[in-house]
């Protein structure tokens, strides 16, 4: 058997040499023994061989794809369109007049009117006045009336990018120096009955009128321009004008913006009471700041800069002044839109103007001298809601105030008849301070405000902070009835005051006592244009004291109707 192998090996070898060309050479085999299979140990050469195919040509090739619209045609089921229901609006009027008469020969009437919807354009008109005589307890005049009487008119335009916006008006107040509830024996000599009490007719008018736009498109930087200006006289010859110019500015800085507001202001005020008396003020104002977010807080930061110049009748040169106040605030949410505190300093100059204190306080006697306030407010407040329908804030600090206003009246007013009105007196002021505020809303039916603050004054140079109340608090409500009637009531009360310093005058009470003053009014809804209303004043017949020996007028009742067209 094995002669058997080897010849067919010899021979398949002989045939495999004879499929190759050339030579092959001789070939010797010697057999030792039978043929054995093993299958060798396997070892790796490396872990991550690499492959490379050398067999292979790859043939470049080069393509592009050509899009060709294809029309098909599609055809799709209409829909049918959807039924729209008519549903009622309610009719909005452009007008209303409302007219009523109560006790101490007191009257009122109202009218406004405004344009309807426009894309374009909106203005109106309105009117007012109110008047009453009388009705004062422990008075030495009878008759002590006042009169209020206003008009006025406004009219928008609003374009693609900026909007101008205009308005008028004018008012003309009655008050009487009533303030005397002492018989003076010797003021009334050679007189058969006493006669009314001296008076104040204040006229105002003025106009105010602004540019402005919301972004750059229109007027690039600059966000507002307008003018205010307003001239008052009265009866003692009184005369003021007051004039502004307005600015405001949007700054780009890199990824923040430069809010910049502008400001001048010049008023003149004559007393020809005093032998033509006059002071003039000038004052520019420069406001930057700036609004940041620093993770979940807020930062505004930003400068109240003034220069005020003074110069009066009796000296002809201006005497200016630089004020410098910090603004910074600082509030973080608590909870998201729950609750949310903030903490802050902030400072501005005030003017006071013969307008403003008439406004605070319209029994000033003529030709006070104005002093502008300078206050530097720090606070800290938490602000946020309680539930869906109530909503609060709640703050308190400290405030600096520079020749803060005060009103003192002599107490032997009963004898002075040169001056029958309240002085203005400036002092400086530290006040520490708190504030509240609560409000509520119940299904448009049910509206509750209430609000209160405490405060303590420290005077510089006054003996106390003469008819500065210590505390005052406030309430507003409002509630309808199936949409036919309206119930409106507001209490206010203010606590006790100081007049003047008592060892000036032992004989009467520098102190006046705290008041409320509550005031109801119910209106009945006849339909969606006529309604009657029945409102009432010092509800509780209180008999306080506005300011001293200025008694507030007894319980008033007025009826009265309103339409509106």
């Amino acid at each position: 058997m094995k002669y058997w192998s080897v010849i067919i090996l010899v021979c398949g070898l002989g045939t495999v040499a004879l499929a190759q060309p050339g030579n092959l050479g001789q070939l010797e085999l010697k057999v030792t023994d039978k043929y054995k299979a093993r299958v060798a140990e396997a070892s790796k050469v490396s872990d991550f061989p690499d492959f490379k195919d050398t067999t292979t040509n790859k043939i470049p090739v080069s393509y592009s794809i050509v899009s060709q619209p294809i029309a098909v045609k599609f055809n799709p089921d209409p829909i049918q369109p959807a039924r729209i229901a008519k549903i009622p609006v309610e009719e909005l009027y452009n007008g209303m007049v409302r007219a009523g008469a109560g006790l101490y020969n007191s009257f009122l009437g109202e009218f406004y009117y405004n344009s309807g919807r426009s894309s374009k354009y909106s203005y109106g008109f309105s009117g007012g006045h109110f008047s009453t005589q009388g009705g004062v307890k422990n008075n030495v005049y009878e008759t002590n009336g006042m009169s209020r009487n206003s008009l006025g008119a406004y009219f928008n335009r609003f374009y693609d990018k900026l909007s101008w916006e205009t308005q008028a008006y004018s008012r003309f107040d009655k008050v009487s120096y009533y303030g005397l509830d002492v018989v003076d024996p010797l003021r009334f000599v050679g007189e058969e009955e006493i006669p009314e009490p001296a008076a104040n007719w204040y006229r105002q008018f003025g106009i105010q009128s602004n540019l402005l736009s919301p972004d750059d498109k229109a007027m690039g930087w600059t966000r507002k321009l307008g003018i205010d200006y307003y001239f008052l006289a009265d009866n003692y010859n009184t005369t003021e004008n007051n004039f502004k110019l307005l600015s405001s500015y949007a700054i780009p800085a890199k990824d923040q913006t430069i809010d910049l507001d502008l400001n001048l202001q010049y008023f003149n005020t004559v007393y020809d009471s005093l032998s033509d008396f006059d002071q003039s003020y000038f004052t520019l104002q420069a406001r930057p700041h700036i609004e940041t977010y620093v993770k979940d807080f807020l930062f505004k930061f930003g400068l109240n800069l003034y220069y005020n110049s003074l110069s009066t009748s009796l000296n002809n040169e201006a005497d200016g002044d630089i004020y410098f106040f910090p603004e910074v605030k600082v509030s973080y949410p608590v909870v998201e839109d729950v609750l949310n505190i903030y903490t802050g300093i902030e400072g501005y100059l005030q003017h006071n103007t013969v307008r403003s204190l008439v406004d605070e306080n319209p029994f000033i006697n003529p030709g006070e001298f104005l002093t502008p306030t300078r206050t530097t407010d720090i606070y800290l407040g938490v602000n946020g809601i309680i539930s869906s329908t109530t909503s609060f804030n709640v703050s308190g600090g400290f405030k600096d105030a520079n020749d803060m206003v005060l009103y003192y009246r002599n107490p032997f007013y009963a004898f002075d008849s040169v001056a029958p009105g309240v002085s203005v007196r400036y002092d400086d002021a530290d006040i520490f301070y708190a504030s509240g505020e609560l409000a509520v809303n119940l299904k448009d039916n049910l509206q509750l405000n209430l609000g209160g603050t405490l405060q303590s004054f420290q005077m510089k140079n006054e003996k106390r902070a003469w008819h500065r109340p210590a505390f005052t608090a406030k309430l507003g409500a409002g509630y309808t009835i199936k949409e036919k009637i309206r119930l409106q009531t507001d209490l206010m009360y203010v606590g006790p005051r100081t007049a003047f310093n008592q060892d000036d005058n032992p004989e009467i009470d520098s102190d006046l006592p705290g008041y409320l003053n509550a005031n109801l009014g119910v209106e009945y809804l006849y339909n969606s244009r006529l309604s009657a209303f029945v409102n009432a004043y010092n509800l509780l017949n209180n008999p306080y004291d506005y300011y001293l020996g200025y008694t507030a007028q007894s319980i008033n009742v007025m009826f009265g109707i309103g339409y509106q067209f």
